[in-house]
């Protein structure tokens, strides 16, 4: 095959990553993420709602999963006494980003979404924003902030 004298080479840039929209606000990487939250549900009631003293092959997998997050991952990086209330957060984030690495693999999709930096730094700024939330008990940020607004003596705004 040799490529015709008169053809024209267009080089993939930017425009190679507008996808188009199947419906209005639906392209592929919304419907990759959509499918991802939508089998990571399916999965995890199906198998809570028939757990057994003799686990099945699925039942086996999601044990090893969450062991795996849980003493791999969890008690290396956080603190025992931390460790429970962050460990549903770690687990779902993990097998999101576990189903959509294995989506590059489908023919379909095959979007490498979290190679790129945007995904990984919007899932980062998530978690923030949540810690903070939870580090200040649910009162917001004013409740952790040091300095001038935490004196009691200081009229303020944050107090």
């Amino acid at each position: 095959m040799f490529a015709r004298a008169d053809a024209q080479f267009d080089t993939p840039g930017p425009q190679s990553f507008l996808y188009p929209e199947m419906l209005p606000g639906l392209t592929k990487p919304v419907l990759q993420i959509l499918l991802a939250v939508l089998l990571i549900g399916v999965v995890s009631v199906l198998v809570s709602g028939r757990l057994k003293f003799v686990p099945s092959r699925v039942q086996f997998g999601s044990e090893f999963l969450y062991e795996f997050v849980r003493n791999g991952i969890g008690r290396e990086q956080i603190e025992k006494a931390d460790l429970l209330r962050y460990l549903p957060l770690l687990l779902t984030m993990f097998t999101f980003i576990l189903v959509n690495n294995l989506f590059g693999f489908l023919p379909f999709f095959q979007l490498r979404r979290w190679r790129a930096s945007r995904s990984p730094a919007g899932l980062a700024g998530l978690v923030y924003v949540l810690s903070s939330w939870s580090a200040s008990g649910g009162t917001g940020c004013c409740a952790t902030r040091q300095g001038p607004c935490s004196r009691p003596a200081c009229p303020s705004r944050c107090g």
